[in-house]
């Protein structure tokens, strides 16, 4: 069992409970797949589910997708992308124009949590 509790050896046609450990920061759990050997998983898009052993080996893996994208825009800087909410992004200016000095940033939309502004 990939990213779950249930790993171990187990007779054919045994039902085995599994569980998801945790998925990587910044992803969430989709569902169970069936990775080797034909293993029956009664609900794979639950958290715990049960498992019907084949006869023989198998490999149950959970499937963590990114599904907290937010789309962070830059003006007149570097840094834009899609990101998680909480998640600490670097931004950097872009050269000023002559005679011109960077001040500080703006929030224009969305709330985001500016650490330090100049």
């Amino acid at each position: 069992v990939e990213r779950g509790v249930g790993y171990g050896d187990y007779f054919c046609n045994e039902r085995i409970p599994i569980e998801l450990e945790e998925c990587p920061p910044g992803e969430e759990f989709q569902f169970w797949e069936e990775a080797y050997g034909n293993p029956g998983i009664s609900n794979p898009s639950r958290v715990t589910t049960i498992v019907t052993m084949p006869c023989n080996n198998a490999t149950i893996r959970a499937v963590c997708e990114r599904t907290c994208e937010h789309e962070l825009i830059v003006d007149n800087g570097r840094g834009n992308g899609e990101y998680c909410t909480g998640e600490r992004v670097p931004i950097q200016c872009d050269d000023c124009p002559p005679g011109e000095e960077f001040n500080s940033w703006q929030e224009i939309y969305g709330g985001p949590v500016i650490e330090d502004v100049n």
